[in-house]
């Protein structure tokens, strides 16, 4: 059977009927999630490259403030400049390559192909509960600073961004902003270059030259992100940058020096440069393959604790907070909701606690869980029916930068379904309790006696009434036998110790009997009894209206 049969038939697995409401149940769905997950492991590829505007810098969910759309036409402004900086850099190098020789046409192609592979899989490197992303795009475009004409690799890094870009479906604007990011810096470093004597590759005033060179692109390269997030995120540049410098600086020192390495060898033997990749390629795999596996492992835990989440008791809107931060972390999303449809309108929950009324779409005469996911439509947008067939209360939605695959989507319609069950349990729940709380009150209002007894013969429940008839309180009745409390006086007919017996009195009908009160008077009751009965039938107890 093959992934996607194998897939669809545990989507089958996990549609729900409305009576699937017990624990059971819901230990038994995310038996069936937990190989789903072990299915979107099999089938994902990450690939999530450094130095790249992320994609969760450009919201794709709710708007924000007006603020922040002030805010955003500066963005606007910045990823415009930047962008047509590198289209003007390309255009330049056009004149260049229209004279290009054999081997500058080879050396792009190859930077080319480099850059688009660099872009595709970049490094993972795991630490902790943390995984820090880097791409090595830096070696390759040090090493062509050193071996390449300047035309062919500005060139060879704006068509490789671009097609690396385009495959992995990112937004226009980010495609544009980071072809941009990247030509320009390039432009920077090459110019910086050929402006500082140097020798050939194997000189070290030009590995010098090389080393200020790409320092200066890795300053460009930082500080066009760090200026964008600043703007969109109202935070100095300095403290966004302040977090990973450290990090970024030896990242680049690490890329400059393999680059000048790869050069040197490229320039002794072009063999050695393929004698020295091949390990290192082999080094990578494996470290891959660890890496995958240990996120097998925080994605089963994640699983684990949405699971707990779930089957904990629904107290307040808060409560699917947790749920949704899991939510988007086993999916890689940016951020995940629930949107739960009633009355014409929709309530939405965020993994930040915060719930709002999202408005009614345009165009649409209700508000329906499907008019609710075409009005967030979008690449952006990834939805899942929180419901059944004529029962359908909304929609888990997770917002990410790419297509969920089919196991993903699987997974997030199990979960929808997780949802659903909680939800239904919840409504269940809440309604017995508001039965119990209305019986509670009838019982509280009522100008008749009525109490409660087990099969032992103790009280369980005493309302107000019987306190007024008997003088005796809540608290000095309940879980005393019924004889202690109702004391028969001397010589008279005691009715109230068979309510102790295994066999207790069945009949019935109007009674009457007297009892001893605490001030020394005599009372009587006039009551009616009617057996209480066990789900299997036995008699559990008896309840009696006395007045």
């Amino acid at each position: 059977m093959g992934c996607e049969e194998l897939v669809r038939e545990l989507v089958v697995e996990c549609r729900l009927e409305l009576g699937c409401l017990e624990r059971q149940e819901l230990e038994r769905q995310f038996v069936v999630l937990e190989r789903l997950v072990r299915k979107v492991l099999e089938r994902e590829v990450l690939v999530r490259p450094a130095m790249e505007l992320e994609a969760t810098t450009l919201p794709a969910s709710r708007p924000a403030p007006s603020s922040t759309h002030r805010r955003w036409g500066i963005v606007d402004v910045l990823i415009l400049a930047v962008s047509g900086a590198g289209i003007v850099v390309t255009a330049s190098q056009v004149p260049h390559a229209l004279h290009w020789s054999g081997a500058q046409v080879l050396s792009a192609v190859g930077i080319t192909i480099a850059t688009l592979v660099a872009e595709l899989f970049p490094l993972h490197l795991r630490h902790s509960t943390q995984t820090e992303t880097f791409s090595v795009t830096d070696v390759i475009w040090t090493t062509g600073v050193l071996l390449a004409s300047a035309s062919s690799l500005l060139m060879a890094v704006a068509v490789g961004v671009l097609l690396s870009q385009t495959v992995r479906r990112l937004p226009l604007r980010k495609i544009a902003f980071n072809v941009g990011q990247f030509v320009t810096a390039m432009w920077v470093a090459e110019t910086v270059f050929r402006l500082i004597p140097h020798s050939g590759p194997l000189h070290p005033s030009t590995w010098a030259a090389v080393t200020a060179a790409m320092s200066l692109n890795f300053v460009v390269n930082e500080g066009l992100v760090a200026l964008v997030i600043s703007f969109m995120e109202h935070e100095p540049v300095r403290s966004i940058v302040r977090d990973s410098l450290g990090l970024d600086i030896l990242h680049a020192i690490g890329n400059i020096a393999i680059g000048i390495t790869g050069a040197v060898m490229w320039e002794l033997t072009p063999a050695g440069v393929v004698i020295a990749a091949v390990p290192m390629m082999l080094s990578y795999l494996a470290y891959a393959r660890s890496l995958r596996n240990l996120r097998e492992r925080d994605r089963m835990h994640d699983l684990y604790r949405a699971g707990q989440v779930l089957l904990e008791r629904l107290e307040t809107e808060e409560d699917f907070r947790p749920f949704l931060q899991l939510v988007a972390r086993m999916l890689d999303a940016t951020a995940a909701e629930i949107v739960i449809v009633r009355d014409g309108h929709a309530l939405v929950h965020d993994a930040s606690g915060t719930v709002s009324v999202a408005p009614q779409p345009t165009g649409l005469s209700g508000f329906t869980a499907d008019g609710y996911r075409r009005a967030r439509s979008g690449s952006a947008v990834q939805a899942a029916t929180i419901g059944t067939t004529g029962d359908e209360m909304g929609s888990l939605v997770a917002f990410r930068r790419t297509p969920l695959s089919s196991a993903e989507r699987s997974l997030l319609e199990s979960l929808a379904s997780q949802v659903y069950i909680k939800l239904r349990h919840s409504a269940v729940f809440a309604r017995s309790v508001a039965k119990e709380q209305e019986l509670t009150r009838i019982i509280s209002s009522s100008s008749d006696g009525i109490f409660v007894t087990g099969e032992d013969g103790r009280i369980g429940s005493w309302n107000p009434a019987m306190e007024r008839i008997t003088g005796a309180s809540a608290d000095d009745a309940i879980g005393k036998p019924l004889s202690d409390v109702l004391t028969t006086p001397p010589g008279a007919n005691d009715v109230w110790r068979p309510f102790g017996s295994s066999g207790a009195v069945s009949a019935d009908g109007i009674e009457t009997g007297t009892f001893s009160r605490r001030d020394g008077t005599i009372g009587w009751i006039r009551f009616s009894r009617s057996a209480l009965s066990a789900p299997d039938g036995a008699q559990s107890g008896m309840v009696v209206v006395a007045r």
